[in-house]
């Protein structure tokens, strides 16, 4: 089976859209996969003009970002056949506020080979992923306001696609905690398991998850994950083992989790251990390549 990635992006949507339709008509593809909200109008317009082909929505979250990525999802799902999902928690979500009754298949992501750091920068956390609320970004702000009250010395470099958002800068000064954050941009997915390797924490406080990538990718390279069990994550987290988790999102979870990061950290051992199960927790995850692969191939049939 020949399978290609197609990058569509462009300042200009229409621009966007002629790329799209001359590669589509060249290569005459059998299947075609539409991931994110962006590629909806795509995806629609190609049922239209490309009937011969078939055309499978790609899932990501067990939640939508905003108002056109709920109306472009339920526009699209009253015409999709078939899905694909990147955990269980989404495919749930799906069936459940969309009410889809057509073919799901839960494709897992992949989770690269680890490249565990000799040396990780001590009392160094990582945040991967957009900064707003929707995301928990307020809960980790949160959250280092009690680390920083029990142990001044650890610090949080924020990696996002965008500039941090004013609301966000202004909970941080509201803190007392700006010195304690910093904001690093974009990496490049080439680069993220290389940098991920070299921090001793993930955080991820989001009440609303799929399969939560980016956690899964920081285990793969013995970062220990500090999360809150949404969506997936409670799957493949399991508490004092591979990661530390937070019972809620109140402040009283958000002392406790801080407070069990300080025990876990006083003890290098104990760190080690965790950090080790983190990167076997992730070894029997199947990747994305494979998996979506096998459920194109099942599909060409």
């Amino acid at each position: 089976m020949n399978a290609s990635v197609l990058d569509c992006s462009s300042r200009w949507p229409l621009l966007a859209l002629v790329k799209v339709s001359l590669r589509l008509l060249k290569e005459r593809p059998d299947i075609v996969v539409y991931s994110l909200w962006r590629s909806r109008c795509f995806y629609l317009l190609n049922r239209l003009v490309l009937p011969g082909m078939q055309h499978v929505l790609f899932f990501h979250s067990a939640s939508s970002a905003h108002v056109l990525d709920a109306l472009s999802t339920r526009i699209c799902l009253k015409i999709a056949g078939v899905i694909f999902v990147d955990s269980e928690a989404t495919k749930g979500y799906i069936k459940k506020h969309y009410g889809f009754s057509g073919k799901v298949w839960v494709v897992p992501p992949i989770v690269q080979a680890s490249q565990v750091a000799a040396s990780k920068q001590p009392k160094k956390m990582i945040y991967l992923g957009r900064v707003n609320k929707r995301k928990g970004f307020d809960n980790v702000i949160r959250f280092m306001r009690h680390v920083e009250r029990i142990d001044n010395a650890f610090s949080l470099d924020v990696y996002g696609p965008v500039k941090m958002p004013a609301n966000m800068e202004k909970l941080i000064v509201e803190s007392g905690i700006g010195s304690k954050i910093r904001f690093c941009g974009s990496i490049p997915p080439e680069q993220t398991a290389e940098i991920v390797s070299k921090y001793q924490y993930m955080v991820l406080l989001s009440p609303n998850e799929g399969m939560a990538l980016a956690v899964l990718e920081g285990m793969g390279q013995g970062t220990v994950p500090l999360v809150y069990p949404a969506g997936e994550i409670a799957s493949y987290c399991t508490d004092a083992y591979n990661s530390l988790t937070a019972d809620g999102l109140d402040e009283t979870s958000l002392l406790q989790l801080a407070r069990k990061l300080i025990g876990l950290d006083s003890c290098y051992d104990e760190w080690r251990i965790v950090s080790n199960n983190a990167v076997y927790s992730t070894k029997e995850v199947q990747g994305m390549d494979k998996s979506l692969l096998k459920a194109i191939s099942e599909l060409s049939y």
